[in-house]
């Protein structure tokens, strides 16, 4: 009845394969604690992950920042925030079976 990053990263992965999105939670760590969000393959970028960090996005929402700053992010972009370490080897994990999954398009 409580979540935090992984409740919000569930949630949304829930509502995700409901649509028909490939979705796997990946673990890091974010401004220095252990952290949790989704990863997808951009089916539009030559299937390149691509993160989602619901719970920052939304609670950086109040802080009058972007939430899409958060939102098809780049593991490239990602290291430059300086913000997320740590979550190579979940993220090497997850490649694969998003790959195993299949796709379908999300954007037109």
């Amino acid at each position: 009845r409580k979540g935090v990053c992984k409740g919000f990263s569930l949630a949304f992965q829930d509502i995700a394969q409901r649509c028909g999105i490939k979705t796997e939670i990946i673990e890091g760590v974010h401004n220095g604690f252990g952290h949790g969000w989704i990863v997808v393959l951009d089916n539009f970028d030559n299937f390149t992950p691509k993160h989602i960090d619901i719970y920052s996005g939304i609670k950086n929402k109040n802080n009058n920042k972007n939430i899409y700053d958060y939102f098809m992010i780049s593991t490239d972009k990602l290291y430059a925030t300086g913000d997320y370490s740590n979550f190579e080897e979940s993220l090497n994990k997850a490649i694969p079976k998003l790959k195993l999954k299949g796709f379908k398009v999300v954007r037109k």
